[in-house]
């Protein structure tokens, strides 16, 4: 019994997609991408029709390809962005799976996983989008004075680093 126990353990850990994506990175790419692809798309409509039609291919071409290289460049950046944390996330979680006593293998991996990229880019609490970031700004409500200034980042505050 305890050997199909095991057994079953370690298939479900060798089926665990591992976290090769940095929550800052992929932010910070997806809002890159998202700008040029409005961008390009903006370009494109704005070709003038009274052009003529091998004059407006050659645009929407030109514009298309700037469009493709751009994008992946910003690729790019994003995967040397997340190689930048993989250590690091790596030894984080080999210590989330030591302090879980292999719970984090079997569970789901939202459940136990432990974002470097946002502790090191100062979300102790997961990203903006993480569910206690959404409740605290729910409470708040855009409140923008002292109090909620030190509720929302309290090292800046009592450390100076920004105004509150």
């Amino acid at each position: 019994m305890v050997f199909a126990l095991a057994a079953a353990a370690f298939f479900l850990m060798s089926q665990q997609p591992s976290f090769s994506q940095a929550g800052v990175c992929n932010r910070q790419g997806d809002e890159i991408a998202t700008k040029v692809r409005s961008d390009a798309d903006k370009w494109i409509a704005a070709i003038d029709p009274s052009l003529p039609k091998d004059e407006q291919d050659a645009f929407r071409l030109l514009f298309s390809r700037n469009r493709d290289r751009t994008l992946a460049a910003v690729n790019k950046m994003t995967r040397e962005c997340t190689a930048k944390y993989k250590p690091m996330q790596d030894m984080m979680d080999g210590i989330v799976t030591y302090y879980t006593g292999g719970l984090s293998k079997i569970l789901a991996p939202r459940m136990t996983h432990v974002d470097v990229s946002e502790l090191l880019n100062g979300y102790p609490l997961g990203g903006p989008n993480a569910l206690i970031p959404k409740f605290r700004e729910d409470i708040l409500r855009g409140d923008n004075g002292t109090v909620a200034n030190i509720i929302r980042d309290p090292w800046k505050c009592l450390s100076f680093q920004r105004k509150c």
